[in-house]
C-alpha cells in the first residue's frame, strides 16, 4: 500500500471501529507481521493464493462471532428491562403494603429484609421522601382508587 502497510491501516481503523472485523490476505508468509496482526485482532491471516474453502470458513465464522455477539446484547437487554420491570413491581408492592397492610407486618421487617423483597435499596443514614396522592375515580359500576407516589432518594 502506498501511504501505510496493511497492519497500520488495521491499527488506524480499529481505533474508529473496534468492532470490525479483520482478515489479513497476503502473499508473504512472515511470521513476525502474521504475529502483530493477530495481536492486533485479525480473525484470520490467509496465504496467496486463497483458497476458497479457507476464506468460506473464516467468513462464516465472523458472521457467527457477530449473531452471537448481537444475541448476547439482545438478551441482556431483555434481561436488563426484566429486572427493571420487576424492581418497580417490587416497590409497587412495598408501597401498596405500606398504605394498605397492617403496620406490624412491614414493622417486623429489617431494611435489609425490605431491601432484598421489594428491590430498594435503604441504608442507615439515608433518607427518602415519598409524596402520595390518593384519589378516587368514580364509575356508573365502581370507584376505583389511584395511587400517584413520587420518589425522591436522598
Amino acid at each position: 500500500m502506498p501511504t501505510y502497510d496493511g497492519l497500520e491501516l488495521i491499527q488506524m481503523t480499529r481505533k474508529l471501529f473496534p468492532e470490525m472485523a479483520f482478515i489479513v490476505i497476503s502473499g508473504y508468509s512472515q511470521f513476525e507481521y502474521a504475529q502483530t496482526a493477530l495481536r492486533f485482532g485479525v480473525v484470520n491471516y490467509l496465504l496467496k493464493p486463497i483458497k476458497k474453502k479457507e476464506l468460506e470458513d473464516t467468513i462464516v465464522k465472523i458472521m457467527e462471532h457477530h449473531i452471537s455477539k448481537r444475541n448476547i446484547e439482545n438478551r441482556q437487554r431483555e434481561i436488563e428491562l426484566n429486572l427493571k420491570n420487576i424492581t418497580k413491581n417490587n416497590r409497587e408492592i412495598l408501597l401498596h403494603n405500606l398504605l394498605f397492610s397492617s403496620n406490624e407486618a412491614l414493622r417486623v421487617k429489617t431494611m435489609n429484609e425490605i431491601n432484598l423483597n421489594y428491590s430498594c435499596c435503604f441504608r442507615e443514614g439515608d433518607f427518602v421522601v415519598i409524596i402520595i396522592k390518593m384519589f378516587a375515580v368514580q364509575s356508573e359500576n365502581s370507584c376505583r382508587r389511584h395511587i400517584y407516589m413520587e420518589y425522591f432518594p436522598g
